[in-house]
């Protein structure tokens, strides 16, 4: 597993990770519900992030829902 298998992730966490968070915390209605899947969204993105064929937030709000 090479770091370029990741590439991008952390700057797309970074950039879109509070929004996320948001819906996340607007689906479940607690933060600490919240964080928890969000949590569990990106733990399936990290595994499948290779093979995510542009925009990744579909995939996660889908995840997530």
């Amino acid at each position: 597993m090479g770091a370029s298998r990741y590439e991008g992730l952390d700057e797309y966490v970074a950039l879109r990770g509070t929004k996320l968070l948001r819906t996340a915390i607007l689906l479940t209605g607690s933060r600490e519900a919240g964080e928890d899947l969000f949590q569990q969204a990106l733990e399936r993105v990290v595994r499948h992030w290779a093979r995510i064929d542009g925009d990744p937030e579909g995939y996660l709000r889908q995840t997530m829902a």
